[in-house]
């Protein structure tokens, strides 16, 4: 069995965390881009998910971020494994930054 990291984030920052309102699409694909919005995004978001993660996602309007779910770092070992292929998988995220981590994770539906 190979271990996978968990990860634990600490923070004493005043400012008010990250939070996500929606997503759009709510279930997409390996190939689609998504985006999010909410509040307070930084120009150095990362995302924590079951497929991994992606690092330094800008936001200019601190509202909005958009990422490729190809990006996600994980992506091509679940994409190797057949029995994914057709299926939908529900993966949970969370954006963190300078100013904390989203309070709770949000859904995204990836259809392999």
């Amino acid at each position: 069995t190979t271990a996978t990291p968990v990860y634990i984030f600490v923070s004493d920052s005043p400012l008010t965390p990250p939070s996500i309102s929606s997503i759009s699409p709510a279930t997409t694909t390996v190939q689609s881009t998504v985006t999010v919005v909410g509040n307070n995004f930084t120009n150095q978001n990362n995302i924590y998910s079951s497929l991994g993660d992606i690092k330094n996602i800008s936001s200019a309007d601190g509202t909005s971020l958009t990422f490729n779910v190809n990006n996600f770092s994980k992506i091509n070992v679940f994409n190797s494994i057949p029995e994914y292929k057709g299926k939908t998988l529900v993966v949970w995220f969370y954006i963190q930054n300078d100013r904390g981590v989203t309070a709770a994770p949000y859904q995204l539906n990836v259809k392999f």
